[in-house]
């Protein structure tokens, strides 16, 4: 199956189980910023999709806790940019003062969950003392152009 995003096709050979996460349609009194975040990110071999709490990867589901994929989530949507520590303390931990060794637990645990299925742990850079920052190239992936995904794992 093809995605197509910003005249990017990009092949990941998703089964027709896999779309039905994607194909609902966005209603029209949802902000645009609240439509993009439904939309999925593509990233390697990966997929993102926040609103389903999914992430594939070659279509299939891929176990990850929910604070690592908040974290996840807020990485992959701002690739390319450092993201501060402290907004993703906040993220993760909204109301709760935690220490930043749970912050760099919760990315190794994403390295983890990333590298485990054979692709490099170098999604994520640290930025010694500011925060991280995602470095893979990300794709949207509209939800429009999907049908049938599989349910979380």
């Amino acid at each position: 199956m093809l995605w197509n995003s910003a005249n990017i096709s990009v092949q990941f050979g998703l089964s027709t189980q896999v779309a039905g996460l994607l194909s609902a349609e966005t209603p029209m009194n949802v902000g645009r910023s609240q439509a993009l975040d439904r939309d999925g990110f593509a990233f390697g071999a990966f997929v993102l999709v926040p609103r389903r709490h999914l992430l594939l990867h070659d279509g299939v589901p891929v176990t990850i806790g929910s604070r690592a994929f908040a974290i996840l989530h807020e990485l992959v949507r701002r690739a390319g940019d450092l993201v501060s520590k402290d907004d993703l303390l906040t993220l993760a931990w909204p109301s709760t003062f935690v220490d930043e060794a749970n912050l760099r637990v919760q990315i190794a645990s994403i390295r983890r969950v990333l590298g485990a299925h054979g692709d490099a742990t170098g999604f994520i850079v640290n930025v010694s003392g500011r925060g991280y920052k995602f470095v893979e190239t990300v794709a949207r992936v509209s939800t429009r152009d999907h049908h049938g995904l599989p349910a979380r794992a």
